[in-house]
């Protein structure tokens, strides 16, 4: 029975993966995140500056990832795919730190590789568009969960403390917002080994700082400023996150709290739940804000597979000795705990039934991006993409930051008068946006933007755009318009 268990949690496993490996060198976009990483390690590459100190496209992202993927570029096909290889390779370092991290805490192998399905499975379930992708957050939380299983990977030392500290500022300088590792680690220290408080917190101080300064010698600019960009916070984005996570994982999370409650004078199962409640907690906060996505519970996620393995490994003895329900129902527990791999196949069945079928989403997709970039490549002058990949594709130059300018724009801290005039004079050979521009009135004599979420640009913008500017192509890639 068990390892009937074990083969359908690695069926669903495969479901899940398949889609983002077979996309991998994809020629589209596969999320937002990915013409914008795309345009940045380029400029490295061309030999300019990371941070710029333009308050309408700040680089909010520390400077390690830009770097990386810069370096691997020549060796793996450019920047984009080396992004995705990197992202890959950090979400399976990733999987293996926290099987490794359960076996150290006494599990077997059996439950450190469910604790590695769990990691892998429970990423593409909670963040399918964060996977194989062009984006830090993979890579950071492998430098992060490397950071956790250092701590824990032998007998304390000097030499260990500060190898888990360099980890953490390399994962810190990749994805500046994983800080429930560090907390966790900080936390346990100074609850069971004080005397190693004082030299951990000098190591990460220093490790940071040294990063920092590399950061400001080869990236330029006050990347501080720029990384901590303020953006908007509203309730009702924490709201939709918040609930889609704990609808999604509730078994593993209630699982999690059980493990917890029941163990709390285990030092290393405490150590693992001060980690996921720091990264609860850190997920509430963050959720709130402008452009945050379901990527945001994913440290969360990584917490509660290494939780599942512990659960697996703490409750084992009571569930091997007794009556045969309990075996039964021990063979049976991983596909409880992993139920959301089996719960949420559905979709990704459906996405690859489709994948090679013409005129299906992943077919169209790519047709209609080509058809796309070659219409912007062909228009003169520079142009504008919601689309950032589809500009960078067609080698031009990045114009506006959507995302960013619109956040500066909508907070006082930049004027889009410029961009409007420039909208209006027909600068911009291309403008492409994701569906066609629409007004509604707003009751007060005036209109705003009739678009479905997220919005990027102001209403002038659109105004102008559509003042301005005709449509020359819509479908699945976005629409692009030019200058009447």
């Amino acid at each position: 029975m068990a390892t009937l268990s074990f083969a359908v949690l690695a069926v669903a496993l495969t479901i899940h993966l398949a889609l983002p490996l077979l996309t991998l060198t994809a020629p589209f976009d596969l999320n937002y995140n990915e013409g914008w990483n795309a345009y940045h390690a380029a400029r490295i590459l061309a030999g300019g500056p990371l941070y710029t100190g333009d308050v309408t496209a700040p680089v909010n992202y520390p400077f390690l990832s830009f770097y990386l993927t810069a370096a691997f570029a020549p060796w793996l096909g450019g920047v984009v795919i080396a992004g995705r290889i990197l992202s890959l390779a950090g979400l399976l370092v990733t999987a293996g730190a926290a099987g490794f991290i359960v076996q150290r805490l006494g599990g077997r192998r059996t439950e450190a590789a469910i604790t590695m399905i769990a990691v892998l499975g429970f990423w593409v379930v909670q963040a399918r568009q964060w996977t194989a992708v062009d984006d830090p957050q993979a890579l950071g939380q492998a430098f992060m969960t490397l950071a956790l299983a250092c701590h824990v990977g032998g007998a304390r030392s000097l030499r260990r403390l500060w190898a888990t500290a360099l980890l953490v500022g390399l994962g810190a300088f990749t994805k500046h917002n994983l800080i429930a590792i560090p907390v966790a680690i900080t936390l346990d220290l100074a609850l069971h080994q004080r005397r190693s408080l004082l030299p951990w917190l000098g190591g990460v101080v220093g490790t940071l700082g040294a990063l920092a300064g590399i950061s400001h010698l080869v990236a330029g600019g006050d990347f501080l400023r720029e990384m901590l960009a303020p953006r908007a916070w509203h309730f009702i984005n924490l709201e939709r996150h918040t609930r889609k996570f704990l609808i999604g994982f509730k078994l593993p999370f209630v699982a999690m709290l059980l493990l917890v409650g029941g163990s709390c004078l285990e030092r290393g199962t405490k150590l693992v739940g001060l980690y996921f409640v720091t990264a609860f907690l850190a997920g509430l906060g963050f959720s709130g804000g402008d452009g945050v996505s379901f990527n945001i519970y994913l440290d969360t996620t990584v917490a509660l597979a290494i939780g599942v393995g512990l659960a697996l490994s703490h409750w084992r003895g009571w569930l091997d000795d007794g009556p045969q329900w309990r075996r039964l129902f021990r063979a049976l527990l991983p596909l409880l705990l992993l139920s959301p791999l089996i719960t949420r196949a559905s979709d990704p069945l459906v996405r690859l039934r489709v994948l090679g079928s013409e005129g299906m989403p992943i077919a169209t997709a790519a047709a209609d991006f080509a058809r796309n970039k070659a219409i912007v490549e062909r228009q003169p002058g520079p142009a504008i993409c919601e689309n950032l990949l589809l500009c960078f594709a067609a080698d031009k130059p990045l114009s506006l930051d959507p995302f960013n300018s619109y956040e500066a724009f909508t907070a006082g801290h930049a004027d889009d008068t410029a961009l409007v005039q420039a909208v209006a004079r027909g600068t911009y050979g291309a403008i492409e946006v994701r569906q066609p521009i629409r007004f509604q009135t707003n009751g007060q004599g005036g209109r705003t933007i009739d678009l479905d979420p997220p919005i990027r640009f102001t209403d002038r913008f659109y105004a102008a755009v559509a003042d301005h500017y005709r449509i020359i192509v819509e479908n699945s890639a976005g629409v692009v318009y030019v200058p009447r």
